[in-house]
């Protein structure tokens, strides 16, 4: 593996090791997530039918399928970004360990979102939820902060022009998460819950997550 320094004095490596990692714990935490669905027991159902006791656990699948999609976009857009990063050196996977900390925690606050969405506490439940996101999404940006203000990281081909495009497109994510996580509390979860909905979609659109051309210099 070749290996030099930076303007700083720190040990750089190439970025495929911490990339194939990082893939590692996205792949548990998506995982992980299936546990929010239980299957009924027959001693459950008392008079219900199971397809009752199944359609009663729809915050279950809902909460299961906004973390799926969220794992996923934030995996797809840390490839992307792993695309520009060429070299890494210790800051770099410090700041990708929270990363991957606060994507290794997601099924927990997906828990609490299966089971507290309908009741009384669903707006504590959705404010944990967001604001979990939330902090994703600053360590995602201190990430990509990082890499592209420090010399010898990103792609030497890349053009500034699109370093800076994908750093507006990801400023967006921790500041309206944080509107959200606020929001919990004037409008009982639901202004928050959709609004993560509508974050979670844009980041997953192609346009975000890997259809930004790289300009490079001749």
């Amino acid at each position: 593996m070749n290996q030099g320094h930076t303007s700083c004095g720190q040990e750089v490596v190439e970025a495929d090791r911490v990339a194939a990692f990082s893939d590692g714990v996205f792949a548990f935490a998506i995982t992980l997530l299936v546990i929010t669905i239980h299957v009924p027991g027959p001693a459950e159902l008392g008079t219900k039918s199971l397809l009752i006791a199944l359609g009663q656990q729809w915050p279950n699948y809902l909460s299961y399928v906004l973390s799926f999609i969220q794992v996923g976009q934030v995996w797809a857009n840390h490839h992307t970004m792993f695309t520009y990063i060429k070299r890494v050196n210790h800051i770099l996977i410090v700041f990708n360990t929270l990363l991957l900390m606060n994507i290794a925690v997601l099924p927990f606050p997906t828990a609490l979102l299966a089971l507290y969405i309908g009741t009384k506490d669903q707006y504590a439940a959705v404010m944990v939820y967001s604001g979990t996101l939330a902090v994703g999404g600053i360590f995602y940006n201190a990430l990509w902060w990082y890499a592209s203000h420090h010399s010898g990281l990103l792609d030497p081909k890349l053009d500034p022009q699109v370093v800076h495009r994908v750093t507006r497109r990801y400023l967006l994510g921790p500041i309206l998460y944080t509107l959200a996580c606020a929001f919990s509390l004037f409008w009982n979860g639901i202004v928050s819950l959709v609004l993560c909905i509508f974050l979670i979609t844009f980041y997953l659109l192609p346009t975000v997550a890997g259809r930004i051309t790289l300009l490079r210099r001749e």
